[in-house]
């Protein structure tokens, strides 16, 4: 944009005209352009720099994505409650996000409880 496109279908133009490829080695649109630009804002702060809350949040539901398999098996094994599901990763001695012990909050974020 900053080399004049005033669009963003001119700029997914531009971007397949150089032969840069989109995600998944597919072809810019509008929309794609659109959402990248709006990931490239979050990821950025007001003045420029990296935005680490978002960072850490990102790294965040990538964790509870991959614990989430783990407190099913937990739940079916019979540990239904928060406090019973915390206390078994502390006893199997699964990393908590920080690398300390597991309690009800860091349980119930990944849970989206």
């Amino acid at each position: 944009m900053a080399a004049g496109f005033v669009s963003y279908r001119g700029l997914a133009n531009e971007l397949n005209r150089r032969g840069i490829p989109a995600a998944g080695a597919g072809r810019w649109h509008r929309n794609t352009v659109m959402r990248m630009l709006t990931r490239l804002r979050r990821l950025t702060s007001e003045r420029g720099g990296i935005n680490n809350d978002f960072a850490i949040k990102l790294v965040a539901d990538v964790r509870a994505e991959t614990l989430g398999p783990t407190i099913r098996k937990l739940r079916k094994a019979g540990f239904v409650s928060i406090k019973a599901i915390a206390g078994e990763l502390n006893r199997r001695a699964v990393a908590a996000p920080r690398g300390g012990k597991w309690y009800l909050t860091t349980v119930t974020r990944p849970l989206g409880v």
